[in-house]
């Protein structure tokens, strides 16, 4: 009773998350165009930094990024750089994913999170993420 709940995303790091998880795969299950909502991991802790600080007793918070990526998109942004551009591109099974199900997934909305606890991510998107380190 009175705590808070900080529910996150997906969490990544260069080298951790989906993008690593599918590039090591020949075959994915599940859509190309599933959405998979994402937060980098510094993303993720300044939210729970910001809800430690500002938020009331009973909130339950979202952290995520801007805009959520397809596997596809995903993996495509990844192979911009090193280690992944490298890694052949796997295919996508479709059906229902390992994870997720099987329709094209979910936007989350975290207007409240923000405007809750003033917090935005550093990060815009995975795909801002990795254009900060693409030579």
């Amino acid at each position: 009773a009175g705590g808070v709940v900080v529910r996150l995303a997906g969490l990544y790091l260069l080298e951790r998350g989906a993008h690593n998880a599918y590039l090591g795969m020949e075959t994915v299950k599940g859509r190309a165009d599933g959405l998979i909502n994402q937060v980098h991991y510094a993303d993720a802790a300044s939210a729970v930094v910001a809800a430690l600080q500002r938020a009331q007793a009973g909130d339950t918070l979202v952290a995520a990024d801007d805009a959520p990526l397809t596997r596809e998109q995903i993996c495509t942004v990844a192979r911009l750089v090193s280690p992944f551009d490298a890694r052949p591109m796997p295919a996508f099974e479709g059906g229902e994913a390992a994870r997720g199900g099987a329709g094209t997934g979910k936007v989350i909305d975290c207007s409240y999170t923000r405007e809750a606890v003033g917090w935005a991510p550093r990060y815009r998107t995975f795909a801002d993420f990795i254009e900060r380190l693409a030579p």
